[in-house]
């Protein structure tokens, strides 16, 4: 079944399936730096080790960063103190050259349009009782949009994630769950962010919506140029949109680097665990090392003086 499917909705479920091999961007990414964490520490209340402990990342314009690891390794927690929806408790959080870490919320008013997140959930994501245009505007309004202004934002927003701007007068119920991600994607698009953050923005879809879904975001990255942080803990999906990942583990970075390299020599040995565990490695990941080691040999003989 899974070798010789013979049925075109087989087919199109099977391909659907997220590789295991890294794509290859072109040009290395080297936008501006926007994003930096430096020893960014959290601990919860009556928590006895942190689940963020010395954390430090940078995130350039353009580019798609992962952070990878296993459940309760603080992939999510890593996101809420960058969007300051939680506090930290210490360490430093630059956007451009501003440490918003030690900022109150009155002081971080102005700063929030520069990260919005994608959350995990479609369903619990977008208010029941609200149209969805009137959640894509709220946002826009609430900082000086007239609504005439937010409403052509939220059609021109509707139009770019392949949905029909008529749909604006809808309720959620009436949307499917990748209909939904794809209106909560135009939410957070409606602030004209510099950081896209995505918190496991496609594990509730199905294999063949979720694959839809990545190349939205990927797309959308690259037109307008975003920085996007991707937390997942699916090393294929990973591997279909990120330029670098991190590995997280117990709260604490343990590897970081171009995804290419880490797919094709883990260093660190809960990375490798992270990679013994994936799911259909048998029958995914083997083929796909094979084929990324044959890329990267190909590129090197293009640009001898890249090897090495």
């Amino acid at each position: 079944m899974l070798e010789h499917p013979k049925h075109p909705y087989t087919q199109m479920l099977i391909a659907a399936v997220p590789s295991m091999t890294p794509r290859v961007r072109e040009a290395s990414v080297r936008g501006e730096v926007i994003l930096r964490t430096e020893r960014l520490v959290k601990t919860y209340p009556n928590s006895r080790a942190p689940a963020v402990n010395q954390v430090a990342l940078e995130l350039r314009r353009g580019e798609t960063l992962g952070i990878v690891g296993e459940s309760g390794s603080g992939k999510s927690t890593v996101a809420r103190c960058v969007a300051k929806l939680i506090t930290t408790t210490s360490g430093s959080i630059f956007q451009h050259e501003q440490d918003i870490a030690p900022l109150s919320n009155r002081q971080m008013r102005p700063l929030r349009q520069c990260v919005q997140i994608v959350f995990q959930d479609p369903y619990r994501s977008l208010n029941p009782r609200r149209t969805v245009g009137d959640s894509i505007v709220e946002g826009p309004m609430n900082y000086g949009a007239t609504r005439q202004e937010a409403w052509r934002r939220a059609s021109e927003l509707m139009e770019l994630v392949r949905l029909d701007p008529n749909m604006l007068q809808r309720f959620p119920h009436e949307f499917s769950g990748g209909q939904r991600q794809r209106i909560c994607i135009a939410r957070s698009l409606a602030m004209k962010p510099e950081i896209l953050i995505a918190d496991e923005a496609v594990s509730a879809l199905d294999v063949s919506v979720q694959a839809q879904v990545l190349g939205l975001l990927d797309e959308v990255r690259d037109q307008l140029n975003l920085a996007m942080l991707f937390i997942t803990h699916d090393l294929r999906v990973a591997a279909q949109v990120c330029d670098r990942i991190a590995v997280m583990s117990k709260g604490e970075i343990v590897e970081t680097g171009r995804t290419t390299d880490i797919f094709l020599a883990p260093a660190h040995t809960y990375t490798q665990t992270l990679f013994a565990a994936a799911p259909g490695r048998d029958w995914l990941f083997e083929a796909g090392r094979a084929r990324l080691k044959k890329k990267e040999d190909i590129s090197q003989a293009d640009h001898p003086s890249t090897a090495g």
